[in-house]
Protein backbone atom coordinates (compact mmCIF):
# COMPACT_ATOMS: atom_id res chain seq x y z
CA UNK A 1 0.00 0.00 0.00
CA UNK A 2 1.23 3.69 -0.61
CA UNK A 3 -0.22 6.49 0.43
CA UNK A 4 -0.54 9.74 -1.65
CA UNK A 5 -0.25 13.09 -0.73
CA UNK A 6 -1.69 16.46 -2.29
CA UNK A 7 1.15 17.12 -4.43
CA UNK A 8 0.86 13.53 -6.05
CA UNK A 9 -2.43 13.39 -6.01
CA UNK A 10 -2.47 16.83 -8.11
CA UNK A 11 0.47 15.83 -10.35
CA UNK A 12 -1.45 12.93 -11.75
CA UNK A 13 -4.77 15.04 -12.53
CA UNK A 14 -2.98 17.94 -13.69
CA UNK A 15 -1.34 17.07 -16.68
CA UNK A 16 0.40 20.91 -16.82
CA UNK A 17 1.61 19.80 -13.41
CA UNK A 18 5.56 19.98 -13.18
CA UNK A 19 5.30 16.39 -11.50
CA UNK A 20 3.05 14.93 -13.79
CA UNK A 21 5.22 13.53 -16.29
CA UNK A 22 7.69 12.14 -13.25
CA UNK A 23 3.93 10.75 -11.82
CA UNK A 24 2.88 8.41 -14.52
CA UNK A 25 7.07 7.12 -14.35
CA UNK A 26 6.29 6.26 -11.14
CA UNK A 27 3.20 4.98 -11.59
CA UNK A 28 4.41 2.21 -14.30
CA UNK A 29 7.30 1.64 -11.67
CA UNK A 30 5.17 0.61 -8.86
CA UNK A 31 2.30 -0.90 -11.42
CA UNK A 32 0.09 -3.55 -8.91
CA UNK A 33 0.04 -1.75 -5.68
CA UNK A 34 -2.39 -0.68 -3.53
CA UNK A 35 -2.67 3.19 -2.88
CA UNK A 36 -4.81 5.52 -0.57
CA UNK A 37 -4.61 8.91 0.83
CA UNK A 38 -6.47 10.78 3.37
CA UNK A 39 -9.50 12.45 2.88
CA UNK A 40 -7.71 15.56 3.86
CA UNK A 41 -5.70 15.61 1.54
CA UNK A 42 -8.08 14.39 -1.44
CA UNK A 43 -10.06 17.39 -0.62
CA UNK A 44 -6.61 19.69 -1.15
CA UNK A 45 -6.65 17.92 -5.02
CA UNK A 46 -9.84 19.05 -5.51
CA UNK A 47 -10.06 22.54 -4.11
CA UNK A 48 -8.16 24.02 -7.30
CA UNK A 49 -11.03 22.09 -9.50
CA UNK A 50 -13.98 22.69 -7.44
CA UNK A 51 -12.96 26.67 -7.99
CA UNK A 52 -13.01 25.84 -11.94
CA UNK A 53 -16.08 23.82 -12.15
CA UNK A 54 -14.14 20.88 -12.99
CA UNK A 55 -14.46 18.92 -9.18
CA UNK A 56 -16.59 15.88 -10.73
CA UNK A 57 -14.09 15.41 -13.59
CA UNK A 58 -10.98 15.36 -11.64
CA UNK A 59 -12.90 13.18 -8.97
CA UNK A 60 -13.85 10.62 -11.76
CA UNK A 61 -9.47 10.77 -12.65
CA UNK A 62 -9.19 9.44 -9.22
CA UNK A 63 -11.54 6.75 -9.00
CA UNK A 64 -9.77 5.29 -11.79
CA UNK A 65 -6.48 5.22 -10.05
CA UNK A 66 -8.42 3.03 -7.40
CA UNK A 67 -7.77 5.49 -4.27
CA UNK A 68 -8.96 3.78 -0.71
CA UNK A 69 -9.93 7.01 0.93
CA UNK A 70 -8.70 6.79 5.00
CA UNK A 71 -10.95 9.35 7.31
CA UNK A 72 -10.32 10.70 10.70
CA UNK A 73 -11.23 8.38 13.14
CA UNK A 74 -12.64 10.12 16.58
CA UNK A 75 -9.45 10.09 18.42
CA UNK A 76 -7.70 11.49 15.26
CA UNK A 77 -7.32 15.21 17.04
CA UNK A 78 -4.84 13.73 19.82
CA UNK A 79 -2.63 11.46 17.10
CA UNK A 80 -2.38 14.28 14.68
CA UNK A 81 -1.64 16.75 17.36
CA UNK A 82 1.23 14.58 17.82
CA UNK A 83 1.99 14.31 14.77
CA UNK A 84 2.98 17.88 13.92
CA UNK A 85 4.69 18.33 17.82
CA UNK A 86 6.84 15.59 16.16
CA UNK A 87 7.66 16.50 12.80
CA UNK A 88 6.77 20.22 12.94
CA UNK A 89 4.92 19.55 9.09
CA UNK A 90 1.36 21.12 8.77
CA UNK A 91 -1.57 19.56 9.73
CA UNK A 92 -2.70 18.72 6.06
CA UNK A 93 1.01 16.89 5.65
CA UNK A 94 -0.08 15.05 8.91
CA UNK A 95 -2.54 13.81 7.69
CA UNK A 96 -0.56 12.04 5.29
CA UNK A 97 1.29 10.22 7.69
CA UNK A 98 -1.86 9.35 9.73
CA UNK A 99 -3.06 7.72 6.50
CA UNK A 100 0.06 5.98 6.54
CA UNK A 101 -0.54 4.70 10.07
CA UNK A 102 -3.77 3.76 9.75
CA UNK A 103 -3.90 1.94 6.16
CA UNK A 104 -0.73 -0.02 7.59
CA UNK A 105 1.10 1.73 4.15
CA UNK A 106 4.55 0.29 3.19
CA UNK A 107 5.55 4.00 1.26
CA UNK A 108 4.33 7.62 0.70
CA UNK A 109 4.40 9.42 -2.83
CA UNK A 110 5.10 12.95 -2.68
CA UNK A 111 7.14 15.47 -4.23
CA UNK A 112 7.54 17.22 -0.82
CA UNK A 113 11.01 17.05 0.27
CA UNK A 114 10.01 17.73 4.17
CA UNK A 115 6.75 15.17 4.31
CA UNK A 116 9.25 12.84 2.41
CA UNK A 117 11.96 12.94 5.03
CA UNK A 118 9.52 12.67 7.75
CA UNK A 119 8.25 9.11 6.39
CA UNK A 120 11.83 8.14 6.13
CA UNK A 121 12.02 8.85 9.76
CA UNK A 122 9.14 6.87 10.38
CA UNK A 123 10.19 3.62 8.35
CA UNK A 124 8.05 4.59 5.08
CA UNK A 125 9.66 3.75 1.82
CA UNK A 126 10.13 7.38 0.05
CA UNK A 127 8.76 6.45 -3.48
CA UNK A 128 9.69 9.60 -5.54
CA UNK A 129 12.82 9.72 -4.09
CA UNK A 130 11.91 13.59 -2.78
CA UNK A 131 13.73 13.42 0.43
CA UNK A 132 16.94 13.70 -1.33
CA UNK A 133 15.98 16.34 -3.26
CA UNK A 134 16.43 20.31 -2.47
CA UNK A 135 14.13 22.84 -3.99
CA UNK A 136 15.79 25.63 -6.42
CA UNK A 137 14.95 28.54 -4.59
CA UNK A 138 16.29 32.39 -4.53
CA UNK A 139 18.65 33.80 -2.20
CA UNK A 140 17.64 33.61 1.31
CA UNK A 141 14.77 31.61 0.86
CA UNK A 142 14.50 27.86 1.85
CA UNK A 143 10.98 26.54 -0.41
CA UNK A 144 9.58 24.13 2.44
CA UNK A 145 6.08 24.25 0.85
CA UNK A 146 4.99 21.90 -1.51
CA UNK A 147 5.75 22.63 -5.05
CA UNK A 148 3.71 25.59 -7.17
CA UNK A 149 1.03 23.55 -8.97
CA UNK A 150 0.29 26.52 -11.62
CA UNK A 151 -2.67 24.56 -12.92
CA UNK A 152 -4.29 23.48 -9.70
CA UNK A 153 -4.60 26.61 -7.45
CA UNK A 154 -3.38 28.82 -10.52
CA UNK A 155 -6.86 28.72 -11.68
CA UNK A 156 -8.30 30.94 -8.98
CA UNK A 157 -6.12 33.99 -10.08
CA UNK A 158 -6.08 35.16 -13.58
CA UNK A 159 -2.86 36.04 -15.07
CA UNK A 160 -4.06 39.15 -16.82
CA UNK A 161 -6.31 40.62 -13.78
CA UNK A 162 -6.53 44.30 -13.65
CA UNK A 163 -6.02 44.90 -9.96
CA UNK A 164 -9.13 45.12 -8.54
CA UNK A 165 -10.14 41.48 -10.41
CA UNK A 166 -7.45 40.12 -8.57
CA UNK A 167 -7.76 41.30 -5.21
CA UNK A 168 -11.24 40.07 -5.62
CA UNK A 169 -10.11 36.91 -6.49
CA UNK A 170 -7.57 36.55 -3.57
CA UNK A 171 -10.45 37.64 -0.98
CA UNK A 172 -11.98 34.82 -2.01
CA UNK A 173 -9.30 32.58 -1.00
CA UNK A 174 -9.41 31.85 2.56
CA UNK A 175 -6.70 32.66 4.55
CA UNK A 176 -6.58 33.01 8.60
CA UNK A 177 -3.68 33.73 10.17
CA UNK A 178 -1.10 30.76 10.11
CA UNK A 179 -3.17 29.19 7.28
CA UNK A 180 -2.31 31.23 4.37
CA UNK A 181 -1.01 27.80 2.44
CA UNK A 182 -3.85 28.38 0.18
CA UNK A 183 -3.60 31.54 -1.54
CA UNK A 184 0.49 31.93 -0.95
CA UNK A 185 0.62 28.59 -3.50
CA UNK A 186 -2.24 30.65 -5.76
CA UNK A 187 -0.03 33.78 -5.31
CA UNK A 188 3.04 31.77 -6.51
CA UNK A 189 1.46 30.43 -9.40
CA UNK A 190 0.25 33.80 -10.67
CA UNK A 191 4.05 35.30 -10.21
CA UNK A 192 5.70 32.00 -11.96
CA UNK A 193 3.11 32.52 -14.81
CA UNK A 194 4.10 36.10 -15.13
CA UNK A 195 7.74 35.19 -15.24
CA UNK A 196 8.71 35.92 -11.61
CA UNK A 197 10.32 33.39 -9.52
CA UNK A 198 8.88 32.98 -5.97
CA UNK A 199 9.48 30.09 -3.06
CA UNK A 200 8.64 30.15 0.27
CA UNK A 201 11.14 30.66 3.61
CA UNK A 202 10.68 28.26 6.58
CA UNK A 203 9.15 31.07 8.73
CA UNK A 204 6.34 28.49 9.16
CA UNK A 205 8.96 26.22 11.43
CA UNK A 206 9.25 29.07 13.76
CA UNK A 207 5.53 30.67 13.79
CA UNK A 208 3.66 28.08 13.07
CA UNK A 209 2.06 28.91 9.59
CA UNK A 210 1.73 26.52 7.15
CA UNK A 211 3.48 27.88 4.39
CA UNK A 212 5.70 30.68 5.77
CA UNK A 213 6.69 33.56 3.76
CA UNK A 214 6.58 33.55 -0.02
CA UNK A 215 9.63 35.39 -1.78
CA UNK A 216 9.40 36.97 -5.12
CA UNK A 217 12.58 38.37 -6.50
CA UNK A 218 13.02 40.38 -10.11
CA UNK A 219 16.69 40.63 -10.80
CA UNK A 220 18.03 43.90 -11.62
CA UNK A 221 21.28 45.35 -11.55
CA UNK A 222 20.72 48.29 -9.54
CA UNK A 223 20.15 48.92 -5.74
CA UNK A 224 17.39 46.25 -4.15
CA UNK A 225 13.70 47.28 -3.33
CA UNK A 226 11.57 45.13 -0.32
CA UNK A 227 7.76 45.49 -0.54
CA UNK A 228 6.46 43.44 2.10
CA UNK A 229 2.45 42.66 2.39
CA UNK A 230 1.00 39.82 4.83
CA UNK A 231 -0.97 37.18 3.13
CA UNK A 232 -3.29 36.56 6.23
CA UNK A 233 -6.67 37.89 7.42
CA UNK A 234 -8.49 37.91 10.81
CA UNK A 235 -11.65 35.56 9.10
CA UNK A 236 -11.82 32.04 10.33
CA UNK A 237 -11.82 30.57 7.26
CA UNK A 238 -15.20 28.97 7.66
CA UNK A 239 -17.04 31.02 5.64
CA UNK A 240 -16.13 32.02 1.85
CA UNK A 241 -15.67 35.73 1.41
CA UNK A 242 -18.04 36.99 -1.22
CA UNK A 243 -16.66 40.47 -2.67
CA UNK A 244 -19.07 42.33 -4.49
CA UNK A 245 -18.67 45.79 -6.49
CA UNK A 246 -21.22 48.18 -6.17
CA UNK A 247 -21.84 50.69 -8.78
CA UNK A 248 -20.46 53.53 -6.68
CA UNK A 249 -17.00 51.60 -7.25
CA UNK A 250 -16.37 50.38 -3.88
CA UNK A 251 -15.66 46.80 -2.79
CA UNK A 252 -17.81 45.19 0.16
CA UNK A 253 -18.54 41.71 1.27
CA UNK A 254 -21.86 40.63 0.86
CA UNK A 255 -22.18 41.52 4.58
CA UNK A 256 -21.55 38.40 6.18
CA UNK A 257 -17.80 38.60 6.69
CA UNK A 258 -14.94 40.59 6.60
CA UNK A 259 -13.32 41.88 2.81
CA UNK A 260 -10.28 41.38 3.76
CA UNK A 261 -8.57 44.75 2.35
CA UNK A 262 -6.30 44.24 5.24
CA UNK A 263 -4.29 43.09 3.53
CA UNK A 264 -5.59 41.79 0.08
CA UNK A 265 -5.27 45.11 -1.34
CA UNK A 266 -1.50 45.17 -0.74
CA UNK A 267 -1.16 42.11 -1.70
CA UNK A 268 -2.67 42.47 -5.45
CA UNK A 269 -0.73 45.87 -5.45
CA UNK A 270 2.67 43.96 -5.36
CA UNK A 271 1.82 41.36 -7.61
CA UNK A 272 1.24 43.62 -10.11
CA UNK A 273 4.37 45.74 -9.19
CA UNK A 274 6.38 42.40 -9.52
CA UNK A 275 4.48 41.58 -12.92
CA UNK A 276 5.76 45.78 -14.21
CA UNK A 277 8.90 45.54 -13.04
CA UNK A 278 9.56 42.41 -14.76
CA UNK A 279 8.50 44.02 -17.84
CA UNK A 280 10.68 47.10 -17.44
CA UNK A 281 13.69 47.30 -19.41
CA UNK A 282 16.30 46.11 -17.56
CA UNK A 283 19.09 49.01 -17.61
CA UNK A 284 19.39 50.44 -14.48
CA UNK A 285 16.58 48.41 -13.20
CA UNK A 286 16.35 48.16 -9.31
CA UNK A 287 16.29 43.97 -8.06
CA UNK A 288 12.40 44.59 -7.20
CA UNK A 289 11.58 41.70 -3.78
CA UNK A 290 8.55 41.04 -2.61
CA UNK A 291 7.72 39.57 0.48
CA UNK A 292 4.09 37.82 1.07
CA UNK A 293 4.38 37.31 4.63
CA UNK A 294 2.61 35.27 6.80
CA UNK A 295 0.67 35.18 10.28
CA UNK A 296 0.67 39.57 10.97
CA UNK A 297 -2.77 39.31 12.43
CA UNK A 298 -1.78 36.95 15.24
CA UNK A 299 0.87 38.65 15.96
CA UNK A 300 3.82 36.09 15.11
CA UNK A 301 4.68 37.99 12.40
CA UNK A 302 6.64 36.30 9.21
CA UNK A 303 8.12 40.02 8.66
CA UNK A 304 10.09 39.24 11.59
CA UNK A 305 11.93 36.05 10.15
CA UNK A 306 12.65 37.30 7.13
CA UNK A 307 16.19 36.88 6.17
CA UNK A 308 17.32 40.25 5.24
CA UNK A 309 20.98 40.04 5.47
CA UNK A 310 20.83 37.62 2.79
CA UNK A 311 18.35 39.71 0.59
CA UNK A 312 20.41 42.33 0.46
CA UNK A 313 18.02 45.15 1.08
CA UNK A 314 18.96 48.97 0.26
CA UNK A 315 15.54 49.88 1.66
CA UNK A 316 11.81 48.53 2.22
CA UNK A 317 8.33 49.23 1.68
CA UNK A 318 6.03 47.61 4.45
CA UNK A 319 2.59 48.08 2.72
CA UNK A 320 -0.18 48.01 5.21
CA UNK A 321 -2.56 50.02 7.12
CA UNK A 322 -6.31 51.40 6.30
CA UNK A 323 -5.48 54.67 5.98
CA UNK A 324 -5.67 56.98 2.68
CA UNK A 325 -2.89 56.07 -0.54
CA UNK A 326 -0.04 58.42 -0.02
CA UNK A 327 -0.16 58.06 3.79
CA UNK A 328 3.62 56.94 4.95
CA UNK A 329 4.17 55.86 8.51
CA UNK A 330 7.67 57.22 9.32
CA UNK A 331 7.80 55.51 12.92
CA UNK A 332 5.92 53.18 15.42
CA UNK A 333 5.78 52.30 18.49
CA UNK A 334 8.38 49.18 19.94
CA UNK A 335 6.73 46.94 22.68
CA UNK A 336 8.15 45.41 25.66
CA UNK A 337 5.94 42.67 27.64
CA UNK A 338 6.88 42.16 31.40
CA UNK A 339 5.43 40.12 34.44
CA UNK A 340 6.13 40.85 37.78
CA UNK A 341 5.87 38.12 40.33
CA UNK A 342 5.75 39.56 43.88
CA UNK A 343 6.37 37.91 46.97
CA UNK A 344 4.90 38.52 50.44
CA UNK A 345 4.70 36.25 53.48
CA UNK A 346 1.41 33.83 54.00
CA UNK A 347 -0.23 33.63 57.59
CA UNK A 348 -3.72 33.46 58.78
CA UNK A 349 -5.90 36.02 58.20
CA UNK A 350 -7.71 36.00 61.05
CA UNK A 351 -5.51 34.37 64.08
CA UNK A 352 -2.18 36.23 62.97
CA UNK A 353 -2.77 38.32 60.32
CA UNK A 354 0.16 40.69 61.40
CA UNK A 355 2.95 38.42 60.58
CA UNK A 356 1.70 38.13 57.52
CA UNK A 357 3.13 40.80 53.70
CA UNK A 358 -0.06 40.98 51.82
CA UNK A 359 1.25 40.27 48.54
CA UNK A 360 -2.13 41.87 46.63
CA UNK A 361 -1.70 44.73 49.05
CA UNK A 362 1.84 45.37 47.57
CA UNK A 363 0.33 44.78 44.14
CA UNK A 364 -2.11 47.39 44.47
CA UNK A 365 -0.03 50.19 45.84
CA UNK A 366 2.75 49.25 43.15
CA UNK A 367 0.09 49.59 40.55
CA UNK A 368 -1.30 53.05 41.97
CA UNK A 369 1.87 54.51 42.21
CA UNK A 370 3.30 53.77 38.56
CA UNK A 371 3.57 56.15 35.74
CA UNK A 372 0.87 54.67 33.69
CA UNK A 373 -0.41 55.93 30.58
CA UNK A 374 0.78 58.55 27.97
CA UNK A 375 4.49 58.80 28.42
CA UNK A 376 6.90 61.74 27.39
CA UNK A 377 8.17 60.93 24.05
CA UNK A 378 4.27 59.51 22.44
CA UNK A 379 4.72 55.96 24.18
CA UNK A 380 2.90 54.54 26.81
CA UNK A 381 3.00 52.12 30.09
CA UNK A 382 0.07 50.15 31.11
CA UNK A 383 -0.89 46.72 33.45
CA UNK A 384 -3.19 44.64 31.57
CA UNK A 385 -3.55 41.70 34.01
CA UNK A 386 -3.30 40.77 37.73
CA UNK A 387 -3.79 37.63 39.82
CA UNK A 388 -2.81 36.71 43.51
CA UNK A 389 -3.49 34.71 46.59
CA UNK A 390 -4.80 31.46 46.77
CA UNK A 391 -7.59 31.42 43.81
CA UNK A 392 -4.11 30.93 41.56
CA UNK A 393 -4.28 27.53 42.66
CA UNK A 394 -7.71 26.99 42.08
CA UNK A 395 -7.78 27.97 38.46
CA UNK A 396 -6.18 24.35 37.86
CA UNK A 397 -7.93 21.95 35.88
CA UNK A 398 -8.39 19.94 38.44
CA UNK A 399 -9.99 22.42 41.38
CA UNK A 400 -12.46 23.70 38.89
CA UNK A 401 -13.65 20.21 37.48
CA UNK A 402 -14.29 19.44 41.17
CA UNK A 403 -16.25 22.97 41.35
CA UNK A 404 -18.23 21.47 38.88
CA UNK A 405 -16.74 23.45 35.82
CA UNK A 406 -16.20 22.04 32.73
CA UNK A 407 -13.37 21.82 30.43
CA UNK A 408 -14.96 23.98 27.88
CA UNK A 409 -16.10 26.62 29.60
CA UNK A 410 -15.21 30.37 28.94
CA UNK A 411 -12.85 32.26 31.32
CA UNK A 412 -15.17 34.00 32.77
CA UNK A 413 -17.19 31.18 34.21
CA UNK A 414 -13.88 29.75 35.38
CA UNK A 415 -12.28 32.75 37.19
CA UNK A 416 -15.54 33.47 39.20
CA UNK A 417 -15.48 30.09 39.77
CA UNK A 418 -12.50 29.64 41.01
CA UNK A 419 -13.37 33.08 43.34
CA UNK A 420 -15.71 31.32 44.95
CA UNK A 421 -13.95 28.48 45.79
CA UNK A 422 -11.22 30.26 47.63
CA UNK A 423 -10.41 30.07 51.13
CA UNK A 424 -10.34 33.80 52.70
CA UNK A 425 -8.73 32.91 55.77
CA UNK A 426 -5.37 33.27 54.76
CA UNK A 427 -3.08 36.29 53.69
CA UNK A 428 -1.79 36.06 50.23
CA UNK A 429 2.04 35.79 49.66
CA UNK A 430 2.09 36.15 45.69
CA UNK A 431 0.17 38.06 43.25
CA UNK A 432 1.36 38.61 39.79
CA UNK A 433 1.09 41.51 37.34
CA UNK A 434 1.36 41.51 33.35
CA UNK A 435 1.79 45.25 31.66
CA UNK A 436 3.61 46.15 28.34
CA UNK A 437 5.91 49.57 28.08
CA UNK A 438 5.75 51.00 24.52
CA UNK A 439 8.48 53.29 22.88
CA UNK A 440 9.48 54.84 19.41
CA UNK A 441 13.18 54.17 20.34
CA UNK A 442 15.02 51.85 22.39
CA UNK A 443 16.26 54.81 25.30
CA UNK A 444 12.64 55.72 25.52
CA UNK A 445 11.72 51.81 26.69
CA UNK A 446 14.97 51.71 28.47
CA UNK A 447 14.07 54.51 30.72
CA UNK A 448 10.41 53.79 31.07
CA UNK A 449 11.46 50.06 32.23
CA UNK A 450 13.83 51.93 34.87
CA UNK A 451 11.65 54.54 36.33
CA UNK A 452 8.59 51.00 36.45
CA UNK A 453 11.02 49.15 38.49
CA UNK A 454 12.36 51.87 40.68
CA UNK A 455 8.69 51.95 41.70
CA UNK A 456 8.37 48.32 42.25
CA UNK A 457 11.50 47.93 44.04
CA UNK A 458 10.63 51.36 46.70
CA UNK A 459 7.46 49.74 47.18
CA UNK A 460 9.03 46.27 48.00
CA UNK A 461 11.56 47.80 50.30
CA UNK A 462 8.85 49.65 52.33
CA UNK A 463 6.22 46.80 52.64
CA UNK A 464 9.03 44.02 53.20
CA UNK A 465 8.07 41.51 50.31
CA UNK A 466 10.81 41.00 47.17
CA UNK A 467 9.85 41.03 43.34
CA UNK A 468 10.75 39.57 40.13
CA UNK A 469 10.90 41.56 36.54
CA UNK A 470 10.93 39.09 33.35
CA UNK A 471 10.84 40.98 30.46
CA UNK A 472 8.97 38.80 27.32
CA UNK A 473 12.27 37.48 25.35
CA UNK A 474 11.23 38.54 21.86
CA UNK A 475 10.41 42.20 22.16
CA UNK A 476 8.86 44.25 19.46
CA UNK A 477 11.53 46.59 18.44
CA UNK A 478 10.75 50.23 17.65
CA UNK A 479 10.22 51.88 14.44
CA UNK A 480 12.02 55.22 15.19
CA UNK A 481 11.94 56.62 11.74
CA UNK A 482 14.89 58.44 10.22
CA UNK A 483 14.59 61.85 8.60
CA UNK A 484 17.16 61.19 5.80
CA UNK A 485 15.64 57.59 4.98
CA UNK A 486 15.89 56.76 1.14
CA UNK A 487 12.84 55.05 1.43
CA UNK A 488 10.79 58.18 2.46
CA UNK A 489 12.39 60.36 -0.04
CA UNK A 490 11.06 57.71 -2.96
CA UNK A 491 7.75 57.38 -1.34
CA UNK A 492 7.30 61.09 -1.02
CA UNK A 493 8.58 61.46 -4.49
CA UNK A 494 6.04 58.47 -5.61
CA UNK A 495 3.02 60.28 -4.00
CA UNK A 496 3.08 63.76 -5.59
CA UNK A 497 3.59 61.95 -9.26
CA UNK A 498 0.14 59.74 -8.83
CA UNK A 499 -3.10 61.66 -9.54
CA UNK A 500 -5.28 62.07 -6.53
CA UNK A 501 -2.88 60.93 -4.37
CA UNK A 502 -1.71 63.65 -1.10
CA UNK A 503 1.60 62.43 0.79
CA UNK A 504 1.04 62.52 4.46
CA UNK A 505 3.84 61.30 6.98
CA UNK A 506 2.31 60.46 10.41
CA UNK A 507 3.43 57.73 12.70
CA UNK A 508 1.60 54.95 14.42
CA UNK A 509 0.34 53.81 18.08
CA UNK A 510 0.32 50.69 17.23
CA UNK A 511 2.95 47.54 16.38
CA UNK A 512 3.35 47.14 12.57
CA UNK A 513 6.06 44.90 10.40
CA UNK A 514 8.17 47.39 9.90
CA UNK A 515 9.29 47.49 13.69
CA UNK A 516 10.19 44.11 12.27
CA UNK A 517 12.75 45.74 9.24
CA UNK A 518 13.53 48.69 11.02
CA UNK A 519 16.56 47.57 13.17
CA UNK A 520 18.22 45.89 10.11
CA UNK A 521 17.23 48.42 6.91
CA UNK A 522 15.69 51.97 5.39
CA UNK A 523 11.86 51.31 5.82
CA UNK A 524 8.58 53.54 5.63
CA UNK A 525 5.21 51.67 5.90
CA UNK A 526 2.61 52.93 3.02
CA UNK A 527 -1.19 52.74 3.76
CA UNK A 528 -3.07 50.12 1.63
CA UNK A 529 -6.38 51.73 2.01
CA UNK A 530 -9.95 50.96 2.42
CA UNK A 531 -11.94 51.41 5.66
CA UNK A 532 -13.65 49.82 8.52
CA UNK A 533 -10.81 46.74 8.89
CA UNK A 534 -11.53 43.46 10.69
CA UNK A 535 -16.08 44.77 10.46
CA UNK A 536 -18.74 43.45 8.04
CA UNK A 537 -18.78 46.69 6.97
CA UNK A 538 -14.92 46.57 5.44
CA UNK A 539 -14.80 48.27 2.80
CA UNK A 540 -12.00 49.75 -0.55
CA UNK A 541 -12.93 51.72 -3.62
CA UNK A 542 -11.13 50.53 -7.13
CA UNK A 543 -9.51 54.14 -7.07
CA UNK A 544 -7.68 53.48 -3.81
CA UNK A 545 -6.32 50.16 -5.58
CA UNK A 546 -5.30 51.70 -8.82
CA UNK A 547 -3.58 54.41 -6.61
CA UNK A 548 -1.42 51.98 -5.02
CA UNK A 549 -0.78 49.98 -7.67
CA UNK A 550 0.34 53.46 -9.35
CA UNK A 551 2.67 54.26 -6.32
CA UNK A 552 4.09 51.56 -5.98
CA UNK A 553 4.86 51.37 -9.87
CA UNK A 554 6.48 54.87 -9.41
CA UNK A 555 8.81 54.06 -6.49
CA UNK A 556 10.49 51.47 -8.88
CA UNK A 557 10.60 53.70 -11.45
CA UNK A 558 12.21 56.57 -9.61
CA UNK A 559 14.83 54.11 -8.17
CA UNK A 560 15.39 52.79 -11.45
CA UNK A 561 19.24 54.86 -12.71
CA UNK A 562 20.26 55.42 -16.34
Amino acid sequence: MIVLDASALIAYVVVGDAHHERFDELLARVGGQEFCASVVNLAEALVGPARAGRSAEVQGALDELGIEPVGLAATAQSELAQLRVDTRLSLPDCCVLYAADVAGADGVLTFDARVARAAVARGLIDVAGAADTAPSTPAGAADTAPPARADAVGEALSPGASVEQLFCELVAIPSPSGAERAVGQAIRAWLQRAGVDAAFDDAGRVNGSDCGNLIATVPGDASALLFVAHMDTVESGADAIAPVLGEDGVIRSAGETILGADNKSAVAAVMRLCRAAAAMPPAGRPTVIAAFTCREESGRMGASLLALDELRIDCAFSVDGSLPIGTVITRALGQQVFTIELHGRAAHAAADPEAGINAIVVAGEIVASMPLGRRPGGGSASIAAIAGGAVIDRLAPGPLRASGVSDGADGDTSVRAALDATATNSVPELALLRGELRGYSGAELAAGRSELQAVVARVCEQRGARFEWADRERAVPPFPGAPDSRALALARAAAGDVAGVTFTATAAHATLEANYLAARTDVVALASGGSDPHQFSESITVGELRQLEALLTRIVELATTG
